[in-house]
């Protein structure tokens, strides 16, 4: 099944070939007609998604050299269209090749523009095969790919003359390995192409001399590719000079050289070039970009073939590892639940010989989880207390008469044990609630907190109530950087507004005077727990 198909055009002819392991197969020729272009468009049918290159050996093609500003992007392919349509406005099949740049000045890039004049010739069978949707990959022509034929030879300055058996004999001048211009003369029918060669070449010669192109301290070299028949007789008449050197070369030793398999079998170099063409596939030159349109179309169509192949490969090596892991997990598990039966029956023969249990193994563990439950529900007060006995330590005038501790969520609801003797509310009393009033619905916190009631008591006491009462709370504050919160629920003289200092000393005769006072301690449990209903006192 071929590859690709190229298609060969002159000014009368239209050929197309099949491209198929290297080789030019299944020629099909078609006249320029009308009848011609029906049967093309028939054979268009066969050509399906396979791109198509088109050569192109027309006498209709011009050149014109400029040198423009070195530019990138789209600012050089926006002047190389404005000097395009300026030198080539009534064609679409146009192209700008960069030959370097100067190597003085402001190095600017020397461009080579160049069209095929006569798109009458070319535009019927491109719109054919744009009408199939034919992948056309690009158009090219001789001039521009038969540098291929001398890419091994190194000469600053060479003309390469070359015959087409339906195009005519084409002359390229090469100038630094660069087309420097192109020209075909079309053969009559029954020209002779050696006498074609001696006359077209020497009027060639004179047009490079008429323009001060044949260099001037070294003989031009001629290259003329041609079979060996050929070659004896253009020896014969045409021969070296000090300006000119001839250059035979065999045209099957060049296909050689280029790794084509088969080379033509006379002077003709048109399957050579098409060979060159389907082997090394050259960046399209003439298409415009509406004619490429499906070629492009197929680049991405394979672009995502190949992604969705890459993706299925890499499906597949990944459902591969997981069922290679799968099947090791398979057999773990079998080992593991080997070992599980295994272990069971060793428990069950030690327990036959235990004594009857009072219950049952899983009301055990219910009452295990439950009593863990409950210890962290009430942790001991020694993480509490242990602040309060550092306090205490930094104020040996305070004695400690009663201690009481409660983990609860509800901090603010619980009431001390015990009333102080000899002490006085300090809090503010609490609004009762209206009647009929609900209480709002409080959200418990995370973490319970543990509060402490310590009664206290200032020894000795010298009746000296500010002393006292400054002591306590110097004891607070000591107290709240530790952590705690404090709030004081008695002290030993009462400081409210409505109290007075001769009331309370009143309400004192008759008894001995004593510095008591009650202490609320609040502070947060570490760890979450559910509500608990735990107290103590001490």
């Amino acid at each position: 099944m071929p590859s690709k198909f190229i298609f060969s055009l002159t000014a009368d002819r239209f050929s197309a070939y099949q491209w198929q392991n290297n080789q030019l197969l299944d020629e099909h020729v078609f006249t320029s007609d009308a009848f011609g272009q029906e049967r093309f468009s028939e054979y268009l049918l066969r050509v399906g998604s396979k791109p198509v290159y088109v050569l192109a050996d027309l006498v209709e093609e011009d050149y014109r050299f400029d040198q423009v500003p070195h530019l990138i992007g789209p600012e050089r392919s926006a002047l190389f269209n404005r000097k395009l349509d300026q030198y080539y406005r009534n064609t679409p099949f146009r192209h700008a090749l960069t030959q370097g740049r100067q190597e003085e000045g402001r190095r600017d890039d020397r461009v080579l523009f160049s069209a095929l004049t006569n798109p009458a010739l070319i535009t019927p069978w491109i719109d054919l095969m744009l009408q199939r949707s034919v992948a056309i990959a690009g158009l090219y022509s001789v001039s521009l790919i038969c540098k291929q034929l001398i890419r091994d030879v190194s000469s600053p300055q060479l003309l390469l003359i070359t015959w087409q058996k339906h195009a005519g004999l084409r002359q390229t001048y090469f100038q630094n390995s660069q087309v420097n211009f192109s020209r075909l003369t079309p053969l009559a029918q029954g020209d002779d192409p050696v006498d074609k060669v001696v006359a077209e070449s020497a009027r060639t010669l004179q047009y490079l001399n008429s323009l001060s192109l044949l260099p001037p301290d070294r003989p031009l070299d001629v290259f003329i590719v041609c079979s060996s028949r050929d070659r004896q007789e253009l020896q014969a008449r045409l021969s070296s000079t000090p300006s000119l050197r001839y250059v035979f070369l065999d045209i099957r030793q060049v296909a050689r050289s280029l790794d084509l398999k088969e080379g033509p079998g006379d002077s003709d170099a048109t399957p050579l070039l098409l060979q060159v063409l389907g082997r090394y596939p050259l960046h399209n030159q003439y298409g415009a970009p509406a004619h490429t349109h499906f070629f492009s179309l197929l680049k991405l169509r394979r672009v995502l073939n190949g992604l969705a192949l890459a993706a299925g490969a890499a499906s597949v090596l990944v459902g591969g590892a997981y069922f290679w892991v799968a099947a090791g997990l398979q057999n773990t598990i079998g080992e593991v639940a080997g070992k599980a039966r295994e272990l069971s029956a060793t428990y069950q023969r030690i327990t036959s010989d235990f004594p009857p249990a009072p219950t049952s193994a899983a009301n055990m563990q219910t009452a295990v989880v439950l009593a863990e439950k409950l210890a962290a529900l009430a942790p001991p007060p020694q993480g509490v207390l242990a602040p309060v006995a550092r306090t205490l330590d930094a104020f040996p005038g305070i004695q400690v008469n009663g201690l009481s501790w409660h983990n609860t969520f509800t901090p603010d609801d619980v009431k001390p044990d015990y009333a102080p003797a000899g002490g006085t509310v300090a809090a503010p009393e609490q609004k009762a609630p209206a009647p009929g009033a609900r209480p709002a619905p409080a959200q418990a916190p995370e973490k319970p907190y543990q509060v402490i009631f310590l009664q206290g008591e200032i020894v000795p006491f010298d009746n000296n109530y500010r002393r006292a009462i400054d002591t306590i709370n110097g004891f607070q504050d000591a107290l709240r950087r530790n952590g705690l919160t404090v709030s004081t629920l008695t002290l030993p003289l009462d400081l409210r507004p409505e109290a007075t200092v001769s009331s309370e000393l009143s309400a004192q005769q008759g008894q001995s005077r004593r510095a008591v006072f009650v202490l609320k301690l609040v502070t947060r449990q570490a760890e979450k727990s559910a509500p608990p209903a735990q107290g103590g006192k001490t």
